[in-house]
């Protein structure tokens, strides 16, 4: 690489052309009096300040870190960009200014041809600048660079439309148009330095973030294998604060007290390298069969000495069904091409578990497909060229015809479908690089034009071309970018990241049903906190799941080591994954908390905020179009989830728990406070009162107490005898009421005890 083509090569380039073109336009503006060319002056000289403070930047994230990882070289890029906004702020003052005098006292404009070759001449130079900036910038990952090629790019735009004035200054000899090009200058200056300090201003929390973990990670992978035998980080952004969750084993000889100092020296270290984080340390004692469940949980990647192909061959034969290489068979013994897609490739490269669904692309088109599989099909998706094979009633696979999508009007499915003759022509149409490869099982061949195989190495989601024209075409790939990043613990391609903000009204106009199925299965993924990172960053969070959004920023009390939103994922990632109801109620157990904050003595307070959480998650979940069973399921253990046992509990109080609650929930509920408990990040273990409350209420069951009105030994016909009653309302509150005395006291559910309990109540049921 040479020089112009490092970062210091390009910001010293920018140096260069700014300070010429400024000296060059300050001439022209003494020379012609034009307040145009003295704004384009101005700004010029502006943009040379602010490549300086890109080239200082740049020199200081290029300087080594030292011994002690001392962090805060990253932090200067994306400074630069603050400060160069501002510096354009307080420039745009004196352009404004001067175009107002000159707009009220105008003077004669001299030299107009020499101001017209000097603008010319900015204009092709800025432009050829910021282009070479660009390059660079993007290559290098450098925002200082970027920046300074946004503000590269807006001077070309105010020189053009100087030049427009003095152009009709010399057309019609109205000078005061030259003033009005300098405030049209002035007001594009303020428009360039607010976006600047707001995009700087995110980059600069955003671009942070990860080096701040490199930096964590650098100082935990130094203590390997001698004190800690395995680590794992996650790392977030809450406001303008790191937030980081440490999981440690420690080595098979520490003892407990020197895992405590090693703790301590830890969080020591990354203050000391970081400044105020917040930091969380989970620590585990060393386990093999711990360690082995562990290893099964990381993230699966394909192994690095072997290549696509040579996966697959040894993969493939124990994983692919019979039925659909039944398929695969028939249709390439007729003539066509038949290639595994979709995910299946994806997975058996991962080593994940075979998928559900097998998808086959092929050049046969539709009615071929009808002709070859007979009476065994469905064709419901016949308008998009995709036939359903079945066997014995039970779906293969769905065979769908190379074809290329037209527009997507509804931000759903193609307006109309274009047949093709090649694989690669039907895998560009596709979302994601790791799902646009293609697998011949019998061959077998495997075909990737997009880079699929080295992102699933890297670990990376990226879009398949433009991102932007692959999320305009379907507003659900946004959100499915989150699901994806949740199952496979991937991370978005940069870019890709920065395209779904851009099409966030695409992803509004989405059938609810099919958002709520895409983030079910976010709920479900093993890594939960990756998709919703996604979305959080992304703006989707507050468009899809506003209630959630609120806990972020909101901090708790000393019984807590993150904020509600932290502490929600925390919450889900314990749940089980087997009971999404329990993980849909673990995610917004605590939706409620925001609006029920109370400061009392220093610390957080949030009184009833379960009856809260519970109507919200109610509205929620009825937005999202869930079924009324599971909606009720969900917004009943959220209301409950706030129990406090204590050993001093009654049987009868047990029991008035257990019917309050539902024997049907308990289990579920039990589940959920063990994740709230768990997901507090305190480090205090398993919430073992509980397992005395379990024992305590498995005896009670055991007993086959009355606990619901059908366990009553009178039933509703005999309460209406007794009180002289026809059906109605006052039946329920007898019930009500002898289960209420049933509950105290078991040995009272007998029907003689019972019907004198009806006699003695009777006038005040009957008024009920």
């Amino acid at each position: 690489m040479n020089f112009w083509q490092s970062r210091r090569g390009a910001v010293t380039l920018s140096v260069a052309s700014n300070c010429l073109l400024a000296l060059a336009k300050l001439l022209a503006a003494l020379a012609t009096g034009s307040v145009g060319m003295l704004s384009e002056a101005l700004h010029s000289g502006v943009d040379l300040v602010a490549s300086g403070v890109a080239f200082v930047a740049v020199r200081k994230a290029e300087a080594p870190a030292d011994a002690s990882y001392k962090f805060g070289h990253g932090k200067w890029e994306s400074l630069s960009g603050v400060v160069e906004g501002g510096l354009i702020l307080v420039a745009s003052y004196f352009i404004l200014h001067e175009a107002w005098n000159k707009w009220f006292h105008p003077q004669p404009i001299q030299r107009i041809p020499l101001a017209l070759a000097v603008l010319a001449a900015s204009i092709v130079v800025n432009f050829l600048v910021t282009a070479h900036l660009e390059a660079v910038g993007r290559r290098e990952k450098s925002t200082a660079i970027l920046v300074d090629a946004e503000h590269l790019r807006s001077d070309v735009v105010s020189s053009v439309g100087v030049l427009v004035g003095l152009a009709l200054v010399k057309l019609t000899g109205r000078t005061a148009l030259d003033a009005l090009a300098g405030a049209a200058v002035g007001t594009w200056v303020v428009w360039v330095g607010l976006k600047a300090m707001r995009s700087s201003g995110r980059e600069l929390l955003d671009r942070s973030l990860p080096q701040e973990e490199s930096v964590v990670r650098k100082i935990l992978d130094a203590h390997l294998p001698q004190i800690i035998s395995y680590h794992d980080l996650r790392s977030r952004r809450v406001g303008a604060r790191s937030h980081f969750e440490i999981h440690l084993v420690m080595a098979g000889d520490q003892t407990v007290e020197r895992a405590h100092d090693f703790c301590d020296h830890l969080e020591q270290d990354i203050r000391e390298a970081l400044g105020d984080v917040h930091i969380a340390i989970h620590v585990e004692p060393p386990s093999e069969q711990e360690a082995a469940a562990r290893d099964q949980r990381r993230r699966p990647r394909p192994p690095e000495n072997l290549s696509a192909k040579d996966i697959l061959a040894r993969e493939l034969p124990g994983r692919l069904p019979g039925p659909v290489l039944d398929v695969v068979r028939t249709l390439k013994r007729s003539g066509h091409q038949a290639w595994l897609v979709g995910g299946a490739p994806r997975d058996v490269l991962l080593g994940r578990p075979a998928p559900a669904d097998w998808d086959i692309a092929t050049d046969a088109r539709p009615d071929r497909i009808i002709e070859l599989f007979g009476p065994d099909v469905l064709v419901h998706g016949l308008k998009h060229g995709t036939v359903t094979v079945l066997r014995e009633s039970r779906v293969v696979a769905e065979v769908s015809t190379f074809r290329a999508d037209g527009e997507y009007t509804d931000a759903r499915h193609p307006d109309h479908v274009t047949f093709v003759d090649t694989i690669e022509q039907d895998l560009s149409r596709r979302d994601f690089t790791v799902n646009a490869m293609a697998l011949d099982p019998e061959e077998p061949d495997f075909r990737d034009p997009h880079g699929g195989w080295e992102d699933l190495r890297a670990g990376i989601l990226r879009a398949v071309g433009d991102p932007i024209e692959r999320f305009l075409e379907d507003g659900l790939r946004p959100v499915r970018a989150a699901r994806f990043a949740a199952q496979l613990d991937f991370a978005l391609e940069e870019e890709t990241m920065e395209a779904i903000p851009r099409v966030r009204e695409r992803v509004g106009m989405v059938a609810m049903e099919r958002i709520r199925e895409e983030l079910q299965r976010l709920v479900a993924a093993e890594w939960p906190r990756r998709g919703f990172a996604v979305l959080d960053r992304t703006g989707l969070l507050e468009d899809l799941l506003p209630e959630l959004a609120e806990g972020r920023g909101v901090y708790q009390n000393r019984y807590h080591a993150y904020d509600v939103f932290g502490h929600s994922l925390a919450t889900l990632e314990n749940a089980p994954r087997e009971k999404p109801r329990v993980r849909w109620a673990a995610l917004l157990h605590d939706v409620g908390k925001p609006r029920t904050k109370v400061i009392r003595d220093g610390e957080g307070t949030f009184y009833d905020h379960q009856a809260v959480g519970a109507d919200m998650a109610d509205q929620l979940l009825k937005r999202l179009r869930f079924s009324n069973a599971e909606r009720e399921d969900i917004v009943h253990l959220i209301r409950e989830h706030m129990f406090d046992y204590r050993a001093e509990w009654s049987d009868a109080a047990l029991r008035r728990f257990v019917r309050r609650v539902g024997r049907e929930h308990l289990a579920d509920l039990f589940d959920l406070r063990i994740a709230d408990t768990l997901g507090n990040g305190l480090k205090q273990g398993f919430p073992h009162y509980l397992e005395e409350m379990h024992a305590r209420i498995e005896e009670l069951l055991r007993q086959e107490t009355a606990l619901a009105p059908r366990d009553l030994a009178l039933k509703g016909e005999d309460i209406m005898k007794v009180l002289g009653i026809p059906p109605g309302r006052q039946v329920g509150a007898a019930q009500e009421m002898l289960l209420d005395a049933v509950i105290e006291d078991p040995s009272r559910n007998r029907a003689e005890i019972l019907e004198e309990l009806l006699r003695s109540h009777r006038e005040k049921l009957l008024q009920a």
